[in-house]
């Protein structure tokens, strides 16, 4: 489950694998023009084998660009979220 906030936070309720990551993106006529795996920080534990994570997309977003391996900036033009299960793959 995931809440996304009108100030640009989000809360995920995610199993506690390492292996699902959030990735934030920009996509404009149908093509995402970047995206970055989102560091998320765990808040709380919400039921066994699950917890609660936040993060912040209201600003300056930062990570590693999936598609390419990159390091990847996204400034304020979030307008997507994916929950990437990557099996322990690197990023």
């Amino acid at each position: 489950m995931i809440h996304v906030y009108s100030n640009g936070s989000v809360v995920l309720n995610l199993p506690d694998e390492k292996a699902v990551v959030l990735v934030a993106a920009n996509i404009e006529g149908g093509q995402t023009t970047q995206s970055v795996v989102v560091p998320i920080q765990r808040v709380a534990p919400a039921t066994p084998g699950q917890s609660m994570y936040a993060v912040d997309l209201s600003g300056l977003v930062t990570g590693t660009d999936p598609a390419t391996g990159n390091e990847a900036i996204l400034n304020g033009n979030v307008n997507a979220l994916f929950l990437w299960n990557y099996d322990g793959g690197e990023c």
